[in-house]
């Protein structure tokens, strides 16, 4: 997942299990048992998720996520793009291969509540600065 995607996205804070399997390389099915994660932020694009056990950057994997409030219950194919040493476990980034449109509005409309719930969105910048009123026609404002 490029920088600017990654920045682009909106992304919120979620300590949130999920299953993960290994998805063959070669039939395209997943493989295995599942293992428990902790995914410690989602967006659109990918997620952060801390396991037990490292994974090797470019492993294909399918997420199952089943979580109550708000209510999301699907499963995601992703690839790993950085595996890093942290608090916890080893922190993997994933990047989200979307079968459809279907999946990408699913996350985004998740992120989008979860980011309400927890007061994660960011203020306007007008009312940040206390004014009330919009900024004049092509002038930035404060």
């Amino acid at each position: 997942m490029e920088d600017d995607q990654r920045r682009r996205d909106v992304r919120v804070v979620a300590h949130r299990e999920v299953d993960v399997r290994y998805i063959d390389r070669t039939s395209g099915v997943p493989d295995g048992d599942s293992f428990a994660a902790e995914v410690r932020n989602i967006s659109v694009g990918g997620a952060l998720m801390v396991l037990d056990e490292p994974l090797w950057r470019g492993t294909l994997v399918e997420i199952r996520v089943a979580w109550a409030e708000p209510r999301l219950v699907t499963k995601l194919r992703a690839h790993v793009v950085r595996v890093a040493p942290c608090h916890g476990g080893i922190a993997v980034s994933v990047e989200f291969h979307h079968s459809g449109r279907s999946s990408r509005l699913d996350i985004l409309r998740w992120v989008l509540q979860e980011a309400r719930r927890t007061e994660q969105l960011a203020r306007p910048a007008r009312a940040q600065t206390g004014s009330t009123e919009p900024a004049p026609r092509g002038h930035p404002g404060p």
